[in-house]
C-alpha cells in the first residue's frame, strides 16, 4: 500500500482515474478495502497540506 500511496499522493487526478477504473470492474471488488484505506490516507495528507 505504501508504494501506491507514494505514487498517488502528488497526483490526485491519477488517483481518481485509478480508483474509478478499479471500482468499475466487478473483478476488482476485492480491492474495495484497499481503495478505502488509500482514499482516507490521501485525503488526510491533502487536508494537512492545505493548512
Amino acid at each position: 500500500m505504501q508504494v501506491l500511496f507514494d505514487l498517488f499522493r502528488h497526483d490526485t487526478r491519477l488517483w481518481k482515474a485509478y480508483a474509478i477504473t478499479l471500482q468499475s470492474h466487478p473483478t476488482f471488488a476485492e480491492y474495495q478495502d484497499l481503495l478505502e484505506a488509500l482514499e482516507e490516507r490521501l485525503t488526510s495528507v491533502a487536508n494537512m497540506e492545505d493548512k
